[in-house]
Parts: structure tokens; sequence; C-alpha cells
């Protein structure tokens, strides 16, 4: 459905350079989305050059680019000039920090309340610093906040000050490219899968992802289940490596490292089940991943996870690894279990789709541009 309000929307895109993060991959469905559910003008402002991701656009996207390597440079002095010359309606910047001096209608979307509530996962202090300050600056003067799901929302509430009720939620959606192979033919098993049954786990792996609960529980699995496997697939992050250092020498245990779009979604097709140990997340994409694929899913019983697939997914307390693999044990012993699993999973992640985002995010547009989010 297209939208009888038209806007000129400016989009922090500098973020976005092709290698596949999360940050990329959310800035760029939400592009794709507007493109596609709106009528919207889109001038996208990057650093170097556009993403190849929308080359399908041509004209439909106005790409303003920035010659810089350094992000602060983009978004805190270069940005707002840009926009303000651009003559947009409202800037979003829905994957870094909004610029400290930019002034007129704003969008920001916080993925997490991590900054405030879970500094220790942010790798650095410099970073918690930065993130705070700016976020909680740009909400000083009145900036519309959004978020992709009501757990995030009712998490960012009180270290914001808000009211739950200012928060917009606009819920996320598949990345493009996935929605495209969900609904093709059948994916081959990818090379980086093993023979025979496999778990799968994906993410950046760092200390929030449970990797050692994951890696307890696989001891218990495996001592049971000798042919199943464990693929963890994804970048390594920080702080992780004495886990990951004992997942290569784990018998059945299979690390990846970051796999392209297509292979990953052969590794969702295939994969017995995919297992979330998660201690915090602000949305959890891969357990939508893998309802999308019907995949059953095996998720710790935290607030993002609880709303996405409560009717769908085998749930464990975080950081119980006995939990977990009784959870995993259920899924692999019940055939009714992952049936279920397959139907209601590809049923509940149809609802996150382009069109309720491109919907959802324009009601916070207009929020930001009329000034009544504060």
């Amino acid at each position: 459905m297209r939208h009888n309000v038209v806007m000129r929307v400016g989009i922090d895109a500098t973020a976005v350079l092709d290698e596949g993060t999360g940050v990329e991959n959310h800035v760029l469905t939400v592009v794709d989305a507007l493109a596609r559910g709106s009528d919207h003008e889109l001038v996208c402002f990057v650093r170097h050059r556009a993403p190849a991701a929308w080359a399908e656009w041509g004209d439909r996207v106005e790409i303003r680019t920035f010659d810089t390597d350094s992000q602060v440079l983009a978004t805190q002095l270069l940005l707002p000039r840009a926009a303000k010359a651009a003559g947009i309606d409202v800037l979003y910047c829905g994957g870094k920090p909004p610029p400290a001096i930019y002034r007129a209608p704003l969008l920001v979307g916080i993925h997490d309340a991590i900054p405030w509530v879970h500094p220790e996962y942010m790798g650095s202090r410099r970073a918690v610093m930065w993130f705070r300050g700016l976020y909680n600056l740009a909400v000083r003067r009145g900036a519309t906040i959004h978020t992709g799901c009501r757990a995030s929302r009712d998490a960012l509430a009180p270290v914001l000050g808000m009211a739950t009720s200012a928060i917009q939620v606009v819920p996320y959606a598949l990345v493009p490219w996935f929605a495209a192979l969900i609904d093709g033919p059948d994916l081959p098993r990818p090379a980086q899968a093993p023979e025979g049954p496999y778990l799968l786990a994906v993410s950046r792996f760092d200390p929030r992802r449970g990797v050692t609960t994951l890696l307890d529980a696989w001891d218990i699995l495996r001592a049971d289940r000798p042919d199943l496997n464990l693929v963890l697939a994804g970048k390594v992050g920080w702080n992780v490596s004495e886990a990951v250092e004992r997942a290569r020498r784990t018998p059945g245990v299979v690390l990846t490292g970051e796999v392209d779009a297509g292979d990953l979604a052969g590794l969702y097709r295939h994969a017995t089940a995919l297992v979330s140990a998660s201690a915090y997340e602000g949305f959890g994409l891969p357990v939508l991943e893998a309802m999308a694929f019907g995949t059953p899913v095996a998720a710790s019983a935290i607030p993002p996870h609880l709303e996405q697939a409560a009717d769908v997914a085998e749930f464990f307390p975080p950081a119980d690894p006995v939990a977990l693999a009784k959870a995993v044990g259920t899924i692999l012993d019940d055939e009714s279990v992952r049936a279920h699993a397959e139907s209601a999973g590809r049923e509940r992640a149809s609802q996150y789709n382009a069109r309720r985002l491109a919907e959802c995010w324009t009601q916070a547009a207009l929020v930001a541009i009329s000034g009544t989010s504060s």
C-alpha cells in the first residue's frame, strides 16, 4: 500500500560499506522497504560509493557521497550540512548515533539498551560514552526515537528518560535478498555444512551470545547423539577467544566464519534446529530468519525472543546449559514439535515484512516531523 503523505527523506547510510554487518543490513532493509512500499523521495548519504544492493533502484534513490574514511567526520560534520542542502523533511539515523549539531526533524533508530544496561558488551569505554552521549543529546533536543520491538522499547524508556509511549516501534523485516531465497527453489546443502544432522548458531560471537553455555550444552547433547554436529556461523567478536579455541578443539563443532547470503540461507534450510543462547538481544534476527525457513528454534527466554517466537520456539533460561540441551532434545525427539515449528514459524516470520516496516517507519517519521514524540 502506498502512503498518501509523501516526504523527502534523508537516510544516513554512511555506515554501509558492503561488509554485511547487522547495522548495514538494517539500513539496507529500510531503504529497500521504502523504495518498494512508499512514494517518499529518498536521499541517501554514503561514504565513497553507493551499496551494491541499490543498483536496481536507479533514480529511485538519490545518492550523495562523502569522500572520507572517517565515520565521525561523515556523521557529525558532513551529514548535517548535506542534509540541510538537500532540503529534506526528516533525517533518519538508523545505524549510527545522529549528528550532535542537527536541529531539524530527526528520526533515530536505537537497536537496544546495551550502552546503558550492559556497557561491558560494547568493547570499549569510549564507544559506550559516544553512543550514550549522542543518543541522550538527541532525546533532549526532541528527536523521535524508534526501536525494533516492544521488548527493546520497554528497556530503552527508563534509560533514555522517556515515556514508553513516546518510543515508536518499527518492527524489523527480513533483509530483501533473504526474502527472495525463502520463496525460491530448494537451496543446495552448502559446502560449510557437515555431513549428517546439525544444529546451527548464527551471530557475531561475543560475550553476550552465550557461546560457553552453548558449548556446555553441546557436551551433554553429544554424549548421547554422536552423529549430531554443531555449526557456528559468523564473525568472531571480542572477549571470546577462550570459548572459540574450545570450540575449535571440540569434536563435532564446525566454525564457518562469515558466510555469504546464499550459503547462510542454505545452512538455515538444512539445519535440524537453530540455537540462540544469547543473554541479551535488541531483536534477534537469526531467530526470525530461521522461522522464515521453517527451521525449529531453541532460544534463550529473553524478552525479544519471547516476543518474536512465543508460540514457535522451545525456550530455556539464559546461561542454563542443561535446560538448553533439554530444549534441543525436545526438538530432535518429537516430530510434532518440529512440524509445528515449521508451519507456525513461517506464519510468524511472514508478519515481519517490508510492507509493515514501511508503514510503521512512515508513521514514526510523521511523528518526528510533527514534533509530538517528546
